[in-house]
Protein backbone atom coordinates (compact mmCIF):
# COMPACT_ATOMS: atom_id res chain seq x y z
CA UNK A 1 0.00 0.00 0.00
CA UNK A 2 2.67 2.22 0.81
CA UNK A 3 4.56 1.67 -2.94
CA UNK A 4 1.51 3.36 -4.61
CA UNK A 5 1.10 6.37 -2.17
CA UNK A 6 5.25 6.94 -2.53
CA UNK A 7 4.77 6.78 -5.94
CA UNK A 8 1.89 9.16 -6.34
CA UNK A 9 4.35 11.87 -4.20
CA UNK A 10 7.34 10.94 -6.42
CA UNK A 11 5.13 11.96 -9.82
CA UNK A 12 3.71 14.82 -8.08
CA UNK A 13 7.23 16.20 -6.73
CA UNK A 14 9.02 15.61 -10.51
CA UNK A 15 6.12 17.54 -11.90
CA UNK A 16 7.06 19.99 -10.08
CA UNK A 17 10.92 19.88 -11.02
CA UNK A 18 12.35 18.32 -7.58
CA UNK A 19 15.01 16.16 -8.87
CA UNK A 20 16.13 15.01 -5.75
CA UNK A 21 13.63 12.00 -3.53
CA UNK A 22 14.93 10.48 -0.53
CA UNK A 23 11.99 8.26 1.27
CA UNK A 24 12.09 6.88 4.82
CA UNK A 25 8.54 6.07 5.42
CA UNK A 26 9.27 5.33 9.02
CA UNK A 27 12.76 4.50 11.04
CA UNK A 28 12.61 1.31 12.34
CA UNK A 29 14.10 2.63 15.57
CA UNK A 30 14.08 1.49 19.30
CA UNK A 31 10.94 2.82 20.07
CA UNK A 32 9.19 0.43 16.89
CA UNK A 33 10.70 -2.35 18.92
CA UNK A 34 9.73 -1.45 22.17
CA UNK A 35 6.08 -0.69 20.67
CA UNK A 36 6.16 -4.70 19.05
CA UNK A 37 7.23 -6.24 22.23
CA UNK A 38 4.38 -4.94 24.22
CA UNK A 39 2.06 -6.15 21.41
CA UNK A 40 3.97 -9.41 21.27
CA UNK A 41 3.51 -9.58 25.22
CA UNK A 42 -0.33 -9.08 25.14
CA UNK A 43 -0.33 -11.41 22.09
CA UNK A 44 0.61 -14.15 24.91
CA UNK A 45 -2.34 -13.20 26.56
CA UNK A 46 -5.10 -13.57 24.66
CA UNK A 47 -7.97 -15.05 25.97
CA UNK A 48 -9.54 -17.05 22.94
CA UNK A 49 -6.68 -16.90 20.31
CA UNK A 50 -3.92 -19.89 20.86
CA UNK A 51 -0.56 -18.26 20.60
CA UNK A 52 0.69 -21.08 18.25
CA UNK A 53 -1.73 -20.70 15.86
CA UNK A 54 -0.69 -17.35 14.70
CA UNK A 55 2.10 -16.98 12.07
CA UNK A 56 3.47 -13.71 12.12
CA UNK A 57 6.94 -13.25 10.53
CA UNK A 58 6.96 -9.42 12.84
CA UNK A 59 7.93 -12.54 15.81
CA UNK A 60 10.85 -12.75 14.01
CA UNK A 61 11.95 -9.13 14.38
CA UNK A 62 12.14 -9.06 17.93
CA UNK A 63 15.57 -10.96 18.59
CA UNK A 64 17.50 -9.70 21.89
CA UNK A 65 20.59 -8.20 20.25
CA UNK A 66 19.11 -6.66 17.10
CA UNK A 67 20.23 -3.26 16.74
CA UNK A 68 17.66 -1.10 15.28
CA UNK A 69 19.20 2.29 15.74
CA UNK A 70 19.88 4.31 12.52
CA UNK A 71 22.62 6.73 12.73
CA UNK A 72 20.83 10.35 11.76
CA UNK A 73 23.95 12.04 13.20
CA UNK A 74 25.13 13.07 9.54
CA UNK A 75 21.85 14.48 8.39
CA UNK A 76 20.78 17.92 9.17
CA UNK A 77 17.13 17.96 8.14
CA UNK A 78 14.31 14.82 7.84
CA UNK A 79 11.47 15.20 6.00
CA UNK A 80 8.53 12.87 7.49
CA UNK A 81 5.35 11.80 7.07
CA UNK A 82 3.67 12.47 10.37
CA UNK A 83 4.10 13.48 13.99
CA UNK A 84 4.59 9.79 14.72
CA UNK A 85 7.50 9.42 12.73
CA UNK A 86 8.71 12.62 14.33
CA UNK A 87 7.84 11.04 17.36
CA UNK A 88 10.03 8.19 16.74
CA UNK A 89 12.57 10.30 15.57
CA UNK A 90 13.01 12.11 18.65
CA UNK A 91 12.86 8.89 20.43
CA UNK A 92 16.11 7.80 18.62
CA UNK A 93 18.03 10.68 19.66
CA UNK A 94 17.67 12.23 16.70
CA UNK A 95 18.46 16.25 17.36
CA UNK A 96 17.99 17.66 13.60
CA UNK A 97 15.70 19.89 11.97
CA UNK A 98 12.35 17.31 11.41
CA UNK A 99 9.08 18.92 9.31
CA UNK A 100 5.84 17.14 8.95
CA UNK A 101 4.22 16.66 5.51
CA UNK A 102 0.23 17.22 4.65
CA UNK A 103 -1.74 14.05 4.16
CA UNK A 104 -2.19 13.42 0.70
CA UNK A 105 -4.52 11.23 -1.08
CA UNK A 106 -4.56 9.76 -4.42
CA UNK A 107 -7.98 9.19 -3.91
CA UNK A 108 -9.23 12.89 -5.68
CA UNK A 109 -12.79 11.27 -5.60
CA UNK A 110 -15.57 13.64 -7.40
CA UNK A 111 -18.81 12.16 -6.43
CA UNK A 112 -17.79 12.78 -2.77
CA UNK A 113 -21.70 14.70 -2.24
CA UNK A 114 -23.24 10.71 -3.52
CA UNK A 115 -21.45 8.74 -1.23
CA UNK A 116 -21.83 11.51 1.93
CA UNK A 117 -25.80 11.29 0.98
CA UNK A 118 -25.22 7.36 0.20
CA UNK A 119 -23.95 6.78 3.70
CA UNK A 120 -26.53 9.23 5.83
CA UNK A 121 -29.28 6.97 4.23
CA UNK A 122 -27.56 3.83 4.96
CA UNK A 123 -27.39 5.24 8.59
CA UNK A 124 -31.05 6.07 9.08
CA UNK A 125 -31.95 2.50 7.38
CA UNK A 126 -29.72 -0.23 8.42
CA UNK A 127 -30.14 -2.31 11.65
CA UNK A 128 -26.22 -3.16 12.07
CA UNK A 129 -23.52 -0.62 12.27
CA UNK A 130 -20.49 -2.22 9.22
CA UNK A 131 -17.07 -1.32 10.54
CA UNK A 132 -14.18 -2.57 8.10
CA UNK A 133 -10.36 -3.00 8.84
CA UNK A 134 -7.84 -2.73 5.67
CA UNK A 135 -4.64 -4.12 6.25
CA UNK A 136 -2.22 -7.14 7.33
CA UNK A 137 -3.39 -9.19 9.83
CA UNK A 138 0.55 -8.77 12.49
CA UNK A 139 1.02 -7.76 15.40
CA UNK A 140 1.63 -4.40 15.10
CA UNK A 141 -1.85 -3.76 13.31
CA UNK A 142 -3.73 -4.91 16.78
CA UNK A 143 -6.60 -6.82 14.58
CA UNK A 144 -5.92 -10.02 16.23
CA UNK A 145 -5.77 -8.19 19.87
CA UNK A 146 -9.34 -6.60 19.00
CA UNK A 147 -10.23 -9.90 17.88
CA UNK A 148 -9.28 -11.78 20.63
CA UNK A 149 -11.28 -8.97 22.88
CA UNK A 150 -14.68 -9.24 20.79
CA UNK A 151 -14.98 -12.60 21.29
CA UNK A 152 -14.45 -11.94 24.70
CA UNK A 153 -16.81 -9.05 24.96
CA UNK A 154 -19.46 -9.89 22.00
CA UNK A 155 -19.64 -8.23 18.90
CA UNK A 156 -22.20 -5.15 19.98
CA UNK A 157 -24.43 -4.18 17.40
CA UNK A 158 -21.30 -4.18 14.85
CA UNK A 159 -20.41 -6.43 11.97
CA UNK A 160 -16.71 -6.65 11.80
CA UNK A 161 -14.69 -6.58 7.96
CA UNK A 162 -11.87 -7.56 7.36
CA UNK A 163 -10.02 -6.66 4.57
CA UNK A 164 -6.75 -8.55 3.65
CA UNK A 165 -4.18 -10.42 1.46
CA UNK A 166 -3.38 -13.14 4.53
CA UNK A 167 -5.43 -16.10 5.01
CA UNK A 168 -6.62 -15.80 8.59
CA UNK A 169 -7.14 -19.43 8.97
CA UNK A 170 -8.01 -19.54 12.94
CA UNK A 171 -10.60 -22.14 13.51
CA UNK A 172 -12.21 -20.31 16.51
CA UNK A 173 -13.13 -17.59 14.22
CA UNK A 174 -15.33 -20.10 12.42
CA UNK A 175 -18.55 -19.47 14.46
CA UNK A 176 -18.24 -16.04 14.07
CA UNK A 177 -17.96 -16.02 9.96
CA UNK A 178 -20.60 -18.72 9.88
CA UNK A 179 -23.18 -16.36 11.64
CA UNK A 180 -21.85 -13.26 9.93
CA UNK A 181 -20.62 -11.12 13.12
CA UNK A 182 -16.80 -11.14 10.86
CA UNK A 183 -17.00 -10.68 7.03
CA UNK A 184 -13.42 -11.86 5.53
CA UNK A 185 -12.52 -10.07 2.04
CA UNK A 186 -9.59 -11.72 0.70
CA UNK A 187 -7.17 -9.82 -1.88
CA UNK A 188 -9.64 -7.19 -3.36
CA UNK A 189 -8.11 -4.66 -6.13
CA UNK A 190 -8.08 -0.98 -5.55
CA UNK A 191 -11.44 -0.56 -6.68
CA UNK A 192 -13.25 -2.92 -4.56
CA UNK A 193 -11.37 -1.82 -1.52
CA UNK A 194 -13.18 1.42 -2.41
CA UNK A 195 -16.40 0.08 -2.88
CA UNK A 196 -16.05 -2.02 0.43
CA UNK A 197 -15.03 0.97 2.50
CA UNK A 198 -17.92 3.53 1.07
CA UNK A 199 -20.02 0.79 2.39
CA UNK A 200 -18.85 0.82 5.59
CA UNK A 201 -19.94 3.31 8.47
CA UNK A 202 -16.87 3.56 9.99
CA UNK A 203 -12.80 2.11 8.98
CA UNK A 204 -10.63 0.66 12.18
CA UNK A 205 -7.34 0.65 12.40
CA UNK A 206 -6.53 -0.88 16.23
CA UNK A 207 -2.34 -0.15 16.00
CA UNK A 208 0.37 -0.61 17.98
CA UNK A 209 2.69 1.88 16.00
CA UNK A 210 2.37 3.05 12.76
CA UNK A 211 4.40 5.64 10.54
CA UNK A 212 0.79 7.34 9.48
CA UNK A 213 -1.70 4.64 8.76
CA UNK A 214 -2.94 5.19 4.77
CA UNK A 215 -5.85 2.91 5.69
CA UNK A 216 -7.07 6.26 7.78
CA UNK A 217 -6.39 9.05 4.52
CA UNK A 218 -8.38 7.02 2.09
CA UNK A 219 -11.13 6.58 4.35
CA UNK A 220 -11.51 10.02 4.72
CA UNK A 221 -10.75 10.63 1.09
CA UNK A 222 -14.28 8.29 0.68
CA UNK A 223 -16.31 10.52 3.41
CA UNK A 224 -15.94 7.71 6.00
CA UNK A 225 -15.08 8.08 9.50
CA UNK A 226 -12.39 6.50 11.05
CA UNK A 227 -12.19 4.70 14.55
CA UNK A 228 -8.34 4.65 15.85
CA UNK A 229 -5.47 4.10 18.16
CA UNK A 230 -3.66 7.50 19.21
CA UNK A 231 -0.76 6.78 17.50
CA UNK A 232 -2.03 7.12 13.74
CA UNK A 233 -2.23 10.01 11.38
CA UNK A 234 -6.00 10.42 13.37
CA UNK A 235 -3.80 12.31 16.40
CA UNK A 236 -2.62 15.13 13.38
CA UNK A 237 -6.09 15.31 11.62
CA UNK A 238 -8.67 15.34 14.90
CA UNK A 239 -6.51 18.71 15.58
CA UNK A 240 -7.97 19.75 12.08
CA UNK A 241 -11.67 18.45 12.79
CA UNK A 242 -13.31 15.84 14.45
CA UNK A 243 -13.49 12.24 11.39
CA UNK A 244 -13.85 10.19 14.11
CA UNK A 245 -12.92 8.19 17.56
CA UNK A 246 -9.32 8.45 18.73
CA UNK A 247 -8.93 5.70 21.28
CA UNK A 248 -5.67 5.29 23.50
CA UNK A 249 -5.33 1.68 22.49
CA UNK A 250 -6.68 -1.64 21.32
CA UNK A 251 -8.58 -2.42 24.10
CA UNK A 252 -10.92 0.92 24.82
CA UNK A 253 -11.86 0.24 20.48
CA UNK A 254 -13.43 -2.87 21.63
CA UNK A 255 -15.48 -1.16 24.18
CA UNK A 256 -16.65 1.56 21.94
CA UNK A 257 -17.77 -0.96 19.51
CA UNK A 258 -19.50 -2.72 21.97
CA UNK A 259 -21.26 0.46 23.34
CA UNK A 260 -23.79 2.96 21.90
CA UNK A 261 -22.00 5.68 20.86
CA UNK A 262 -21.38 4.72 16.96
CA UNK A 263 -24.97 4.47 16.47
CA UNK A 264 -25.71 8.07 17.25
CA UNK A 265 -26.94 9.56 14.49
CA UNK A 266 -26.38 13.45 14.81
CA UNK A 267 -22.79 12.81 15.84
CA UNK A 268 -22.38 10.33 12.91
CA UNK A 269 -23.33 12.94 10.12
CA UNK A 270 -21.24 15.52 12.53
CA UNK A 271 -18.14 13.02 11.35
CA UNK A 272 -19.25 12.83 7.80
CA UNK A 273 -19.16 16.85 7.10
CA UNK A 274 -15.59 16.75 8.47
CA UNK A 275 -14.60 14.06 6.36
CA UNK A 276 -15.89 16.26 3.52
CA UNK A 277 -14.21 19.30 4.69
CA UNK A 278 -11.05 17.31 5.49
CA UNK A 279 -10.82 15.51 2.57
CA UNK A 280 -10.96 18.77 0.20
CA UNK A 281 -8.04 19.76 1.46
CA UNK A 282 -6.10 16.92 1.14
CA UNK A 283 -5.23 17.70 -2.54
CA UNK A 284 -2.10 18.02 -4.89
CA UNK A 285 -1.87 22.09 -4.90
CA UNK A 286 -1.66 21.63 -1.05
CA UNK A 287 0.57 19.26 -0.87
CA UNK A 288 2.77 20.57 -3.67
CA UNK A 289 2.48 24.41 -1.54
CA UNK A 290 3.68 22.60 1.96
CA UNK A 291 6.67 20.79 -0.24
CA UNK A 292 7.91 24.84 -1.31
CA UNK A 293 7.11 26.10 2.07
CA UNK A 294 9.54 23.25 3.63
CA UNK A 295 12.35 23.44 1.55
CA UNK A 296 12.11 27.09 1.56
CA UNK A 297 12.62 27.11 5.11
CA UNK A 298 16.03 24.85 5.27
CA UNK A 299 17.34 26.55 2.06
CA UNK A 300 17.11 30.12 4.30
CA UNK A 301 18.54 28.35 8.02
Amino acid sequence: MFSYYAKGIVNILKKNNYDTIVFQIHPETLYVKERLQYANECLKKFENIHFDDIVDNELETLTDGEDMRYDFSSVDNIICASSETKKSLLFAGYTGNIYVLPYYSKFQIKNKDDIYRKKVENFETTSKINIIYVGTISIRKGILHLIDRLISTGFGNCILHICTRHNLNLSILNEYVNDGRIVIHLNKNDEEVQELIINSHYLILPSFVEGFGLSLIEAISLVTPIIATDNTSLTDISKIANVGFLCNDVYQIANLITSSDLSDFESYVGMLDNCLLVSNNMNEEEYVHSIDSILESIENK
